[in-house]
């Protein structure tokens, strides 16, 4: 099976190689597993940015789980403070946002 877009590091491997708890042989991906990604993202906010100190906010949700986890990993390994992740909901009244629209969090 190849997927055109996931991009969960628990779907395949670490970038070790080493197979995580979902990952089947014969299973592939088209797109960037979230930890480059997050190390990408890390590397820009520290090193173009100067940002020291970081903290995120995103709508729980799985599809985003692996990104955050991986941006805060690799924040803290560049000795930076990783203040940590507030995670908020959508209400059931408002809709879901669409391909690069933005959804309105509720913070808990």
């Amino acid at each position: 099976m190849i997927s055109p877009s996931n991009t969960s590091p628990s779907l395949t491997s670490d970038l070790e190689g080493n197979g995580n708890a979902n990952w089947y042989p014969g299973y592939f991906r088209l797109s960037n597993n979230d930890i480059y990604t997050g190390r990408a993202a890390a590397d820009f906010v520290y090193e173009e940015l100067n940002l020291r100190k970081m903290g995120t906010v995103d709508i729980d949700d799985a599809y985003i789980e692996g990104l955050v986890e991986a941006f805060s990993d690799a924040f803290e390994g560049l000795a930076s403070v990783y203040h940590g992740r507030a995670a908020g909901r959508r209400s059931a009244r408002e809709p879901r946002p669409r391909q690069g629209g933005h959804g309105q969090l509720r913070l808990s």
